[in-house]
């Protein structure tokens, strides 16, 4: 819009707006109401990442000529509806509208001059419509008020929200670090008790060379043996860390109850720990509390439980069974003079049938004939009048040779 400037002395320098565009306006008609297309977001909404928001949509229309706080009587309504909030705060939410092709980014709806600018966008359309985006915005627990109660504080206090998170995670790491730097101090403090009972059991237990026979520089000598057990760092790193336990479980004289020193006296090694000898008293009363029982039976009650013995069977004779066969050639028989299909037909009066289902079975002479069994030639299609005719031909063709 062109803007025009004048200076007078009195009022000063002042901006006169050029008044064509106004005139424009007043010469188009004008709509009489707008419709509002509502998306309202809760707070539950709000809460989720973007890509996860679903948004009540419903609608709205207002004549043009209503005021802001009708309209915003009207809006508030509408969150009432279909949100259901708890209370109900214009201030609880953010207002934002556009028109699509004519105000394409979001604008504020908070005050009435927001409300203003949006009714001349919307005279210069002729079915006014008009995209209203309504967000929860998110209560957040703030510090006590001099009355003791909490205030919330909206989404706009982000700044003390990132200064105060990130207070808690410097804290909280802090806190690690405390408890792993303690942990280290304790292990550190404990390495070095098992350290100065393994310098004490070297000093105490060192054996010369010359008396020893195995050559280590650490034995231990028992009172009523007079052979030497030799100890490895191994054997002195586990004592020490007995000994660290308690005097009831190792000491400076006597060695720990271990499967490293099973060779040593069992007169001079520690006692059991106390959960080891109540499993062995445990054990030993359970073995000593069973009852034994002993029976004393007759041999002749055992004779009852044995059968008699019996006479071996005579061997049965076997009879011989005469084997049947299901070929066509008896096993014993000599085969015939070798024929063609169509000769061995021929010559023993065999039907075009059964000449065709032999050949469609692939049987070429004489020598494969004789190996056709009669359940083959059922499975063939051959009638009992063709399979007695086959019997008859083949006990002929034996019989010419």
């Amino acid at each position: 819009m062109p803007i025009t400037y004048s200076h007078s002395k009195e009022e000063g320098l002042t901006i006169e707006e050029d008044n064509s565009a106004a005139l424009e306006l007043q010469e188009l008609p004008k709509p009489a109401t707008i419709t509002y297309y509502l998306a309202l977001f809760s707070e539950s909404e709000m809460k989720k990442t973007v890509k996860q928001w679903k948004s009540n949509n419903t609608f709205l229309q207002l004549k043009l000529d209503f005021k802001w706080d009708t309209v915003k009587a009207q809006f508030l309504m509408k969150v009432s509806e279909m949100l259901r909030p708890k209370l109900i705060d214009f201030n609880a939410y953010d207002f934002l509208w556009n028109i699509p092709h004519l105000q394409v980014s979001q604008m504020q709806l908070q005050m009435d001059g927001d409300y203003k600018f949006l009714i001349t966008h919307t005279l210069k359309m002729k079915e006014p419509v008009v995209n209203v985006r309504i967000e929860a915005r998110i209560a957040k627990k703030g510090k006590m008020n001099d009355s003791g109660t909490e205030h919330e504080s909206s989404g706009n206090s982000s700044n003390s929200d990132s200064s105060t998170s990130a207070d808690v995670k410097c804290v909280k790491k802090k806190s690690k670090k405390m408890s792993r730097g303690s942990k280290k101090n304790k292990e550190m403090m404990l390495n070095k008790d098992i350290e100065e009972k393994i310098k004490l059991l070297c000093n105490r237990w060192e054996c010369s060379k010359m008396a020893c026979a195995s050559g280590s520089a650490h034995c231990f000598i028992h009172l009523e043996n007079v052979e030497h057990f030799t100890l490895s760092h191994n054997h002195l790193a586990i004592w020490g860390a007995t000994w660290q336990c308690g005097p009831e479980f190792a000491d400076l004289e006597k060695p720990p109850n271990h499967v490293k020193f099973n060779n040593v006296h069992a007169g001079q090694a520690s006692k059991c720990s106390p959960l080891v000898q109540q499993h062995m008293a445990e054990h030993n009363q359970a073995i000593s509390t069973t009852p034994i029982v002993n029976f004393n039976l007759p041999p002749e009650l055992f004779n009852t439980f044995c059968p008699p013995a019996t006479k071996p069977a005579s061997p049965v004779q076997s009879t011989p069974v005469a084997v049947t066969t299901n070929s066509l050639l008896p096993e014993s028989a000599m085969p015939g003079p070798c024929l063609t299909l169509s000769e061995f037909c021929a010559a023993y009066s065999l039907s075009d049938n059964v000449c065709q289902k032999l050949d469609d079975n692939g049987y070429m002479g004489s020598n494969t004939i004789s190996y056709i069994c009669v359940s083959e030639l059922k499975d063939m299609g051959f009638k009992h009048s063709e399979i007695t005719a086959m019997k008859d031909a083949v006990r002929r063709w034996i019989a010419s040779n």
